[in-house]
């Protein structure tokens, strides 16, 4: 999740449908935005850390939004900030 798009896990959609979905965020409450897929993983895959470790990235597909309630990115710039502090 960022202010700008999201990945959804699952399932791909074709590049540059058009999609609207509803997801609650953490002291905000539900959010409804509109976008489009601009990228898509068919299959899950594993790349390697530079620990040495390595990380499973599931199949999916990412979400540009296209329109977003402006108190909704705000809170979204808050919870991303606090996760990478």
């Amino acid at each position: 999740l960022s202010t700008n798009g999201a990945f959804i896990a699952g399932e791909p959609l074709p590049l540059l449908s058009r999609v609207s979905f509803e997801f609650e965020l953490q002291d905000f409450g539900a959010v409804t935005v509109f976008g489009w897929t601009l990228w898509r993983r068919s299959a899950d895959c594993e790349i390697p850390l530079p620990d040495g470790a390595s990380a499973l990235l599931p199949q999916g597909f990412g979400i540009l939004f296209e329109a977003i309630p402006l108190d909704a990115r705000i809170a979204i710039h808050k919870l991303v900030a606090r996760a990478t502090a």
